[in-house]
């Protein structure tokens, strides 16, 4: 018996095999804008994360004056005024210590934690003290004397 010889496909109706180029393409566009979004994401990210920290520290210093005012009453008033952040060797004051000591260690600290442009307003009405803390967050604004954020709280004493 004689097979018959067998027929080839012609080229114009070949099967496809593996990818074109243009597909390639697209699916290394189609990454491509997946990471550069990704890389934003993780960016924002660090900026969110260093502000509220920026809100953290202003929190945890306006406390901090706070307890103090409230532990030392007697010398209350001396505690008011506008005071800026100034660098140098932070000394451990403990408990029980002048007002004076005292407000020169929290300017040291308010620097260390909020930069050299932070300031602090405090002020007295009747048995109410009110710590207002401003300072700038240069993550966001290239120039940081633009954007100043501000936290105010306020007790009984």
């Amino acid at each position: 018996m004689r097979l018959a010889p067998s027929r080839s496909v012609p080229s114009h109706k070949s099967r496809q095999c593996g990818f074109s180029m243009i597909e390639v393409l697209v699916a290394i566009l189609i990454v491509s804008v997946g990471l550069i979004g990704m890389a934003l994401l993780q960016s924002m990210a660090l900026k969110y994360s260093q502000s509220s920290n920026y809100r953290t520290q202003a929190v945890n210093l306006s406390s901090n004056l706070l307890e103090q005012v409230r532990a030392n009453r007697a010398e209350a008033s001396s505690y008011v005024g506008t005071f800026s952040a100034t660098s140098g060797t932070c000394a451990s004051t403990g408990n029980s210590v002048p007002s004076a000591t005292f407000m020169n260690e929290w300017r040291c600290q308010m620097h260390k934690q909020l930069g050299g442009g932070a300031r602090a307003v405090v002020s007295r009405t009747n048995n109410q003290i009110q710590v207002q803390i401003t300072w700038a967050d240069s993550w966001w604004e290239a120039d940081s004397s633009k954007q100043k954020y501000t936290f105010t709280a306020t007790t009984q004493i």
